[in-house]
């Protein structure tokens, strides 16, 4: 199989890996928004914020950096998990123990027992990564989702079952922490790799070298999605937090179910083709996504207040419009989301890192201002502020590869005019049949109103980009049915 085929087919992989982990995580979400008493809900999303805030530390680049070197070389994944399990040990300690602490001073004996035992997340989240990238790296992402996907459906049966059995808050705690040792163990088993305790001062410094940048997207990456979030806590309270984080939720659950599923593969496939090539691919990635990831989201924000209903219940009815500002902002995010693993992609992680700045700067920088007048004014701000500052990240990408905007807005304008032709056609069929049917037929017709609509508007308006679209499915539907044959 050509590096097209394994880059396409992972993708795929990925694609249905997330769709069951999001997925499951999304149905389980629910069903602990609805058993547990709002506070509980606030405390259970904010000790899983901290618990990812200590990830970064253990996983930041470790990853990229094991699935970009051109040889596997067993020594160097040697020093590379030794380094992972001393920073992992030395995080989940601090947690453990000054997090519980702080927690027990400011909040309560709850909040400090459920942070003791989340502690031994990152470690295990840090040697996950490890072993996950010779897998990733091998395109083996088969393997990868029957692990990850049987782990969290197994997982969320255990949840129910746990929330069923009077457990409350505990349920989802207990649940996380035996799916995450279930998937390091398999990933370590699968992967085959030679593991053995060691040191080599070469390796440490090619790790800090290659990974520091990336902590520090990782760090701005988490300030940048997470940080609105703890302002609303602190300032707005845990109801405006519980709110913003369903919001979030739902918009996180569709990223990584088309975002984050391409861009698993950007680095290993962009890596491994020419300096010549690799534009051209960028284009083709975004070009391909688009078709599909505009109209998610807008589409998301279209059925936002009948999925809320369904899915969370009357008394979330407020995270309706945080979802649909949260959406709007997919459009200029289309033109940025790539850049910084184009960059990783071709050795230039400062550049990377500094594409992550202007995240930060017009996510959390703007949330300090304004999280003080409402979360409505915040989130619109801050797609605003998204909108004037993806032209200054796509000129600093121009330093080091020749990307033509023109080109650029070609790839994504067709999608994105559809999605919004999209929006209006649901909008005006939810109006018509508001007095008629129930919000479960209400959700499923504007599913349907979306789909059909959006390809309408697609086919009869950007014919020329659908059959470029079709044209790279199809070449490679082709190329798979030779690698069978063959």
């Amino acid at each position: 199989m050509n590096l097209k085929n394994k880059a396409i087919s992972g993708t795929l992989w990925n694609f249905l890996m997330i769709f069951t982990v999001s997925g499951t995580d999304f149905f389980v979400f629910t069903i602990l928004a609805r058993n547990l008493p709002i506070n509980e809900f606030a405390l259970l999303t904010f000790c899983f914020l901290l618990i990812e805030f200590g990830n970064i530390f253990v996983t930041a680049g470790i990853n990229q950096n094991l699935i970009q070197r051109s040889v596997w070389d067993d020594k160097f994944f040697q020093s590379v998990f030794t380094f992972v399990l001393v920073v992992g040990l030395i995080i989940s300690v601090i947690i453990s123990g000054l997090g519980s602490l702080i927690a027990q001073l400011f909040y309560s004996a709850l909040a400090s027992d459920l942070i003791i035992f989340l502690g031994l997340l990152p470690i295990v989240f840090g040697l996950q990564s490890t072993f996950s990238a010779k897998l990733e790296r091998d395109f083996r992402n088969r393997e990868i989702m029957k692990i990850k996907s049987g782990s969290s459906l197994l997982s969320g049966l255990l949840i129910v079952l746990l929330i069923n059995s009077e457990y409350g808050i505990w349920a989802a705690v207990i649940g996380k922490v035996i799916q995450n040792l279930l998937v390091l163990l398999l990933l370590y088993f699968r992967s085959g790799v030679n593991l053995k305790l060691s040191y080599d001062s070469q390796h440490l410094s090619e790790i800090k070298q290659f990974c520091l940048p990336l902590f520090g997207m990782a760090f701005i990456n988490f300030f940048h999605s997470k940080g609105a979030n703890l302002l609303v806590g602190a300032v707005l309270g845990a109801e405006r937090f519980a709110f913003l984080s369903v919001a979030n939720r739902a918009f996180d659950t569709l990223a990584r179910l088309t975002i984050s599923t391409v861009n698993a593969m950007v680095v290993p496939t962009l890596s491994r083709l020419e300096a010549s090539r690799k534009v051209q691919a960028f284009y083709q990635i975004l070009n391909l996504t688009a078709a599909f990831i505009a109209p998610a989201f807008i589409g998301l924000a279209a059925i936002s207040e009948p999925l809320i209903l369904v899915a969370f219940g009357e008394n979330y009815l407020e995270s309706v419009i945080l979802i649909q500002i949260l959406c709007i902002a997919i459009i200029p995010s289309l033109l940025g989301w790539y850049l910084p693993n184009l960059m990783i992609s071709v050795g230039e992680t400062s550049i990377a890192f500094k594409l992550k700045v202007f995240c930060i700067v017009r996510s959390l920088g703007v949330a300090l201002a304004f999280v003080w007048f409402g979360v409505e004014l915040m989130l619109l701000m801050q797609t605003l502020a998204t909108f004037l500052l993806v032209p200054f990240e796509l000129r600093l990408a121009r330093k080091v590869v020749d990307l033509d905007i023109k080109v650029l807005l070609k790839q994504v304008m067709p999608a994105s005019l559809s999605s919004i032709f999209m929006f209006a056609s649901v909008t005006i069929v939810k109006i018509m049949l508001s007095s008629y049917f129930s919000v479960l037929a209400i959700l499923g017709i504007s599913i349907i109103v979306g789909i059909l609509s959006y390809v309408f508007f697609f086919l009869i308006f950007f014919s020329d980009s659908l059959k470029t679209v079709l044209s790279i499915l199809k070449s490679y539907a082709n190329d798979m049915n030779k690698q069978k044959i063959g």
